[in-house]
């Protein structure tokens, strides 16, 4: 329920769209203060959502995906992609031991992200690296496709990654990486170039 003290010369205008407001983005427990005119208001709702702000509860957490949320993997080698047509080679998927986690390949989750978002976040999460030549998106679906799971850990953030490798010790499973990984790079967009 919300709670408008002193509405009495608020408008029915005000009031629809503080409900519709609460309708579309939740509610929430904080305060909001609202001044109209010289009149000052205070908004409550049981649950929370401060006006002009979305609630954390209405926002998806990316340890959560659907299986078309896209995933950038962003490419740091120029071996990694064909310079004719920036199609990604399976190099770039081929995953990693990471000591105390596993083998794994990592991806970034970029849902609602603009291409030049996309670009910045990866020049953030490339900075330890020589270079940084962009991106390619594939989803948790294609992923699936190829029996490999996705895992996102949101460590660090966006973070998610590709499992269900063969060990490295397992060396007669070696060749079903490369084919997975190849297979991924053939489901993946062509890289995208990071913009200036």
């Amino acid at each position: 329920m919300v709670i408008l003290p002193h509405m009495g010369r608020c408008s029915s205008r005000v009031r629809e769209f503080l409900k519709s407001f609460f309708r579309i983005f939740g509610k929430s427990s904080r305060t909001t203060e609202i001044r109209q005119l010289d009149q000052e208001f205070t908004l409550t709702s049981s649950s929370g959502a401060a006006v002009g702000e979305l609630h954390e509860a209405n926002v998806r957490p990316f340890t959560e995906v659907d299986p078309d949320d896209p995933l950038a993997k962003f490419v740091t080698q120029s071996n990694q992609f064909r310079k004719s047509d920036r199609r990604p080679k399976g190099s770039l998927f081929l995953p990693r031991e990471k000591p105390g986690d596993g083998v794994a390949s990592s991806v970034y989750q970029v849902r609602e992200m603009s291409d030049r978002d996309i670009s910045d976040f990866g020049h953030e999460k490339t900075r330890s690296a020589r270079a940084y030549y962009g991106w390619c998106v594939l989803t948790p679906s294609l992923i699936k496709s190829v029996q490999l799971i996705l895992d996102p850990d949101n460590n660090p953030e966006r973070h998610a990654n590709i499992r269900g490798w063969a060990e490295p010790h397992e060396g007669d499973r070696k060749d079903q990486n490369k084919q997975k990984a190849q297979q991924l790079a053939e489901l993946a967009s062509s890289v995208t170039p990071p913009t200036a």
